[in-house]
């Protein structure tokens, strides 16, 4: 409130327990938006998105929303709000239009296939003026994932965002083309796109809660581990120098 001159002292949202994204054909990792939450402000709230996997157990993960409205001091249980929970849906993006209605943009998988050969991503926008009801929109795909280039991952890049002009929601994303190895991806803008009125949109789905009591397996542990491995691989650089400093210093 003072031009950052000061800072509160920090406040927890939630824990981030994803486990990341892979080729559910392959099991080829994908370097996704894990552990690099997404914050929106606005309408007098805070929206914080990000990769989760609670809602199932440690399986796979959906994308996870917590709001606050009196400035971050509390913060609500996370809900998970992609509409197909049965696939992987990862790097979101979120934005609040100035009459409080939220917008929130993302991947998933709903229209792979089994073909190993092809990993067939699609994005999408879901809004809700609540954050319990939410109504989505194909912004595009389907489009093969696996064509991306392998940077640690297959890796689409860090040019997602979702914005506002006016009474619009504007999403930036990247997807794969076809147009050979040379250039493997394009960025994207679509023309804003207005959201329905309340009495017109079309809810496609609720908000889900994480299970009451959350049990994570050894399995779903080791998952989490490797995608802070992979994380810090794809985000620190040296660090693969590091860990191996690191293990011919430690004590046996």
């Amino acid at each position: 409130t003072d031009q950052g001159a000061t800072w509160s002292a920090p406040v927890t949202v939630a824990q981030d327990l994803s486990v990341g994204t892979d080729d559910p054909n392959t099991g080829n990792p994908v370097r996704d938006g894990g552990f690099l939450p997404q914050i929106a402000a606005g309408a007098g709230k805070l929206v914080v998105v990000w990769q989760d996997a609670r809602f199932s157990g440690g399986l796979r993960d959906g994308i996870a929303l917590s709001q606050s409205s009196d400035n971050g001091q509390t913060w609500s249980t996370p809900v998970e709000i992609n509409s197909v929970p049965a696939v992987e849906a990862f790097t979101p993006s979120v934005a609040i239009m100035a009459n409080g209605t939220i917008g929130v943009s993302y991947f998933d998988f709903r229209n792979n296939t089994t073909n190993p050969g092809q990993l067939i991503t699609d994005y999408w926008f879901t809004s809700s003026t609540d954050g319990v009801n939410w109504s989505e929109q194909h912004i595009a795909g389907p489009f093969d994932l696996d064509l991306a280039p392998d940077a640690g991952g297959l890796f689409l890049g860090d040019y997602q965002a979702l914005t506002v002009i006016g009474q619009a929601f504007v999403p930036f994303f990247v997807q794969t083309n076809n147009q050979g190895t040379a250039n493997r991806t394009d960025s994207f803008v679509l023309p804003p796109q207005p959201v329905p009125l309340t009495l017109t949109r079309r809810i496609t789905n609720a908000a889900r809660p994480a299970p009451a009591t959350l049990q994570l397996d050894a399995a779903a542990r080791q998952r989490m581990h490797a995608q802070v491995q992979r994380f810090l691989r794809g985000e620190i650089p040296g660090w693969e120098r590091f860990q191996a400093q690191r293990l011919k210093t430690s004590p046996p």
